[in-house]
């Protein structure tokens, strides 16, 4: 073989190899394309797109961008709860009339429901090349119910007596008192925490 046709040769395969090799490229290029529109991840959208389409994921619920608003399709979903939880809350009550004192100690048991009002989302603010907000909205206690209750000790005064409007106003500091040691507690710092990965997951995946 002349030395002329060997150099075409080796051209030959060289741009065969080659040819091989763009396919290949192609191939793995639409395969990983395939992946992200099955995930249904968009390399190309802001970070408000791409929290939106992670948020509707999370909520089971069509969401979308206007502006630099978020807006639920669904407005009756309203809240997105995400940790629900057993409290125990303790009070005193205590009356004094005509030097006379009476005393009520209660203990409830609270089942407790925290996430998000889905409206306060609306408007969120992202830093350059974040794909979370800067701050999100407060963690809110969204439900708040007492399933049960026993009273640890009560005392009725010479002349105040204990009556049902008492234990009335009791349940309703009892109530209270629960409403605060939850927000006292970790469990919105928790709530937080959980969306966070949640949602870091979902955006990132």
């Amino acid at each position: 073989m002349k030395k002329g046709e060997r150099n075409k040769e080796a051209q030959k395969g060289a741009s065969g190899l080659a040819k091989w090799l763009l396919k290949g490229l192609f191939f793995i290029f639409l395969m990983v394309l395939g992946f992200v529109m099955w995930r249904g991840i968009d390399l190309f959208s802001s970070p408000l797109e791409k929290f939106s389409k992670a948020l509707s994921q999370l909520t089971h619920s069509e969401v979308r961008v206007e502006g630099e608003s978020l807006l639920l399709e669904n407005e009756e979903i309203a809240e997105l709860a995400l940790m629900n939880q057993t409290s125990i809350s303790i009070i005193k009550y205590k009356t004094r009339w005509m030097g006379s004192d009476n005393l009520l100690i209660l203990k409830g048991k609270f089942q407790v429901k925290t996430g998000y009002d889905l409206k306060e989302f609306s408007s969120l603010q992202f830093l350059a090349g974040q794909s979370f907000p800067e701050k999100l909205p407060p963690v809110k206690i969204l439900s708040l119910e007492l399933k049960d209750y026993e009273v640890y000790h009560s005392e009725n005064g010479m002349l105040n007596k204990l009556t049902p409007k008492d234990q009335e106003r009791a349940l309703k500091q009892l109530l209270k008192q629960a409403r605060k040691d939850v927000e006292e507690s970790d469990l919105f710092l928790q709530t937080e925490r959980l969306f966070r990965n949640r949602m870091g997951d979902l955006i990132n995946f």
